[in-house]
């Protein structure tokens, strides 16, 4: 049968098979689509990651610049209250 536009033949398609040009075997076409998934669910794994590390430096940046202050705040008001109890009972017994 001839393509009425290009006057080519036609050519009976295999789905079962896909000719494989480097090593010219042949690949079942579930392998084709398992390996084209585990190719694709791979990049998309690195994206995430990448995103992932991207957006967690600066937020670990902001934590650590409000955190850490309030902690020593929070620290030394601690401190300053535990050093006028020690100095109340310092009064009391002398």
């Amino acid at each position: 049968m001839k393509l009425s536009y290009c006057g080519l033949s036609t050519q009976a398609i295999h789905f079962d098979t896909v000719e494989a040009e480097v090593t010219g075997g042949s690949l079942p076409v579930n392998e084709l689509i398992k390996t084209a998934l585990q190719k694709t669910i791979s990049i998309f794994l690195a994206l995430v990651f990448t995103v992932a590390a991207i957006v967690a430096l600066p937020v670990s940046v902001v934590v650590v610049a409000v955190a850490f202050p309030a902690w020593a705040l929070f620290k030394s008001t601690k401190v300053f209250a535990a050093y006028q109890i020690v100095q109340k009972q310092r009064e009391t017994i002398a």
